[in-house]
């Protein structure tokens, strides 16, 4: 009897068909991942591309923002780029800036042909041809400016229950686009206004001037950025007279004068002198204005929120001068005289000037000195013109004003003033981004 038998050498195997199917799962799942980093790899690439395009853009229209401000500033005289509203002020104004040729109406989607539409150029702030006028031709970016006004405001949320500004035209009604009301102001709408603010009136009030729209729009591949802001002048202080003194005014010798009258030619004259409460005039001077004679009376003016509204960016002086020039008629300067962190009073001789002179605590002036502009102290002013005269042209707003030798010329003048304030940079009220 035979038995048959098998070692396991002789069974038949198949482990290469189960290393091919092994190799294909794996090749599988390999594919899957592959196409899944890719995938993610794409989708992070376009991302990212997206994000770089979108920052781009905000910045591109930033810098229409920033352009817009910098022709905004000053008075032809310094600045030549200005774009400014011939007609002050015509609720319906609008102004471009553009950076290429290739742009048309329908770009913007605002566009009402009832504004006046310009695209100033140099020398012609009515030019009414669309025509690339940026002082950047490299730029993606346009922008638009108008005046804010009260058909904006009402578009914003503006009622009688909800005030945006306060309505002092006496019309309540609502607006429309075609006749978009009076232009929104800035500054003091009242000579006892404590603050400055947002108003409309029928008339205009000296030293407010018109909420200014900006808005940029950056566009290129992958879409557009639209940056909105609103942006103001620094207000200029009420005028009450030539020279408004707090605490009161005291004169020495006869050589001293005042002139209330605006020597601008611009404004209705004023009174030489105006102090606040129980204060007081005395002493000698030639006074010009009207009233002729110093007013006294309770409006007070916030000499240190005046002060304030003006410090940023000043020329920051903590000790006495002598000899120096600040500023020039093309190009004022803000000069902050602070006299608190010395621990003493400052002095200044043989100064001149344009733009706007802040003063802290004591101050002598030592003659000569001649500023045109604003001089606003919050502390007591002395004046000595026994080295020579102290003339200001514009006008002063002082905590008291001693004189010591009587040789002080002051004289009321809206357009320095006005040069002045404008020349400050232009504060921003609003800003957003357009979605």
């Amino acid at each position: 009897m035979m038995v048959c038998s098998k070692t396991i050498r002789d069974v038949p195997t198949n482990t290469q068909g189960l290393a091919l199917v092994a190799v294909l799962i794996l090749m599988a799942v390999l594919s899957v991942l592959g196409a899944t980093v890719l995938t993610a790899t794409s989708t992070e690439i376009s991302i990212s591309g997206n994000y770089r395009r979108g920052i781009e853009g905000f910045y591109l229209a930033e810098a229409g923002i920033a352009e817009s401000r910098a022709r905004l500033r000053g008075d032809l005289l310094g600045n030549p780029q200005l774009i400014s509203d011939q007609n002050p002020y015509d609720p319906r104004w609008t102004a471009y800036i553009l950076t290429s040729s290739d742009w048309h109406l329908s770009m913007d989607t605002t566009f009402y042909k009832g504004h006046t539409n310009y695209f100033p150029v140099s020398g012609n702030q009515s030019n009414s041809k669309i025509t690339p006028n940026s002082l950047q031709r490299t730029l993606p970016y346009w922008v638009k400016l108008k005046h804010k006004t009260e058909y904006d405001a009402e578009r914003e949320g503006h009622r009688s229950t909800i005030p945006h500004y306060l309505d002092l035209d006496g019309n309540l009604s609502k607006h429309t686009r075609a006749k978009p009301g009076n232009v929104v102001m800035y500054g003091y709408p009242m000579a006892d206004s404590s603050a400055s603010i947002e108003f409309t009136t029928s008339e205009l009030i000296d030293g407010s001037y018109p909420v200014e729209r900006i808005v940029a729009l950056a566009g290129g591949k992958g879409g557009s950025v639209t940056i909105e802001v609103d942006v103001v002048h620094p207000p200029a202080p009420h005028v009450l007279a030539a020279i408004y003194a707090k605490n009161g005014v005291s004169f020495v010798g006869s050589l001293n004068a005042v002139n209330g009258n605006d020597q601008c030619g611009v404004t209705s004259p004023k009174p030489p002198i105006y102090t606040s409460g129980i204060s007081s005039v005395t002493g000698s001077a030639s006074l010009i204005g009207v009233p002729s004679s110093p007013q006294q009376g309770d409006l007070a003016l916030n000499l240190l929120q005046i002060m304030d509204s003006f410090k940023q960016g000043a020329r920051l002086i903590t000790t006495n001068q002598s000899d120096v020039n600040w500023g020039t008629a093309s190009s004022p300067e803000t000069v902050l005289l602070d006299s608190l962190t010395r621990g003493g009073g400052l002095s200044i001789r043989n100064v001149q000037g344009h733009g706007i002179l802040l003063m802290t605590d004591e101050v002598i002036l030592e003659g000569p000195v001649q500023w045109k502009g604003l001089l606003i102290s919050t502390g007591k002013v002395y004046v000595s013109g026994a080295t020579g005269p102290v003339r200001i042209e514009g006008g002063m707003w002082v905590s008291e004003l001693v004189d010591l030798s009587g040789s002080l010329n002051v004289s009321y003048d809206s357009c320095a003033i006005k040069a002045a304030v404008l020349s400050r940079p232009l504060i921003v009220r609003k800003w957003k981004q357009v979605l």
